[in-house]
Order: structure tokens, then sequence, then C-alpha cells
């Protein structure tokens, strides 16, 4: 498999040096990064020679430049934004010509028995493995995920039986 670049919107977010960590572990390339704080040493530990934004707009031109030199053609942007601003993000993406990837489902209000889902618990080694999988062109779409949507809701959503106390990451928003 040939290396891909990366761009990552949102690299100070908590969940940021995990994607990072995924791209290294896959072989691949940061190139650029962008978030309003720049008090970042993560980026550094896992790719000291990409470059950083702290405006947008900045980061939107360096996209471009990247987009038009067919050598430095960013592949993916990883979204490590916040959650309201994944739609705008993945626009940008595919808008720049790269692929999107985003933890959460590609709509605004995933729902399962009309209860808006939230996604943002937890990221694993199977983040890395997804990496992977997505790079070999075996990502999923929509009508695929529904059932996982579906599994993890009824996880969210069950009374916990036997032990007492917080033993899985999703209790808390079960509560």
């Amino acid at each position: 498999m040939n290396s891909k670049n990366f761009a990552l919107i949102g690299a100070s977010g908590y969940i940021a040096p995990r994607h990072m960590r995924a791209i290294k572990e896959t072989g691949n390339k940061l190139v650029v990064t962008l978030d309003q704080y720049d008090g970042i040493g993560v980026i550094d530990r896992y790719f000291p020679e990409a470059s950083f934004f702290t405006e947008f707009e900045r980061f939107d031109r360096f996209i471009d430049k990247c987009r038009r030199d067919t050598n430095n053609k960013i592949h993916f942007i990883s979204i490590c934004s916040p959650n309201y601003l994944h739609d705008a993000h993945i626009r940008f993406a595919l808008k720049s010509g790269a692929d999107a990837i985003c933890e959460k489902p590609l709509v605004l209000n995933p729902c399962i028995d009309g209860e808006e889902i939230e996604f943002s618990g937890g990221f694993t080694d199977l983040h890395t493995r997804s990496y992977e999988e997505i790079l070999n062109g075996n990502g999923f779409g929509l009508d695929e995920a529904y059932g996982s949507i579906g599994i993890v809701s009824t996880i969210r959503n069950l009374e916990p039986i036997g032990l007492k106390g917080e033993y899985q990451p999703f209790y808390k928003s079960a509560k």
C-alpha cells in the first residue's frame, strides 16, 4: 500500500492524538493540522514536520495548494473537531478532493426510534484497524452503519444489571 497524505481538523481535541497514532501506525503521513489552540505538543510527537494553522482560511489555502500539486495531494482529512462542526468539515474535505474520516455517521441527526445518537465515547485500537480498512478501500456507507448504530443505542440505553457503579464508558450517558 502506498503512503497517503492526511490533514487533520481539530488537533487539540481529546480524540486527535489517537487519530495521529492511527495515521502513523498505518504508515501514512500527516501533512497539515488545524486548531484554534496552538499549544499542542502532541503533533510533534507523531509528525514534527506537519504544518499547523490556527486560522481556517490559511488552512484552506494550504489544502488548495496541495490539491493542485499532484505530488502533495491530501488524500484524507481526519475530522476531530466538535460534533456540531462535523457536517461543515466533511463538506470541506469532499470539496477539496479528499476523503473524509469522521467517527460519526455522515448524517446531521442520526436517530434510532426518534432519539438522536451521540458517538463521542471512546477510541480504541479498533479505530486503527478501521483506518487500515478505509485505506484499503473497504469503508462502509450509512446503510451498513445503521445496524451498528442500533446496537450502540441499545447498549447505551439498557439498564445495567448485577453490578453497581460505572463499569463501562456508555453507562454515564445512560443515566
